[in-house]
C-alpha cells in the first residue's frame, strides 16, 4: 500500500478506494488498519464512511462539485464495500449488510 500510495502522492493524483470481499482475507492488515494507512496520504480523498462497523468501512461517497459554483454538488462517486463472506446464510458468498443499503438510501436524499 505504501509503495503505490507514495507514487500517487508524488503525482498529486486524487485517490479513493473501496473494499472487496478479499481485502481482509488471510492478512493481519484488517480493514480498519488499511483505512488508517490510506487516510495518512494527502491524495486520499475517501473516508471511513459512517459508523457501520468493520464490514462497511469503505462505504461512502465522494461529492463532485461544479467548477462554476464550488458550493453546488453536481454528482457523486459511490464507493460501496461489498463486505466479506457471509457467515450465516448462503447469499452467493457475500455478506448482506442492511446498514450499507440504509446508508445509500440516506445519502441519495442529499
Amino acid at each position: 500500500m505504501h509503495q503505490y500510495m507514495s507514487i500517487l502522492e508524488k503525482l498529486g493524483t486524487p485517490v479513493v478506494m473501496v473494499y472487496g470481499n478479499h481485502d481482509d482475507e488471510r492478512t493481519t492488515a484488517n480493514k480498519a488498519y488499511q483505512m488508517s494507512v490510506y487516510e495518512k496520504y494527502k491524495c486520499f480523498i475517501g473516508c471511513a464512511g459512517e459508523d457501520f462497523g468493520e464490514s462497511n468501512l469503505g462505504t461512502y461517497y465522494v461529492p463532485i462539485y461544479s467548477s462554476a459554483d464550488v458550493n453546488k454538488m453536481v454528482n457523486n462517486i459511490w464507493m460501496i464495500d461489498s463486505g466479506t463472506y457471509n457467515d450465516e446464510n448462503d447469499l452467493g458468498g457475500y455478506r448482506y449488510d442492511n446498514n450499507g443499503i440504509q446508508y445509500e438510501k440516506q445519502q441519495s436524499l442529499l
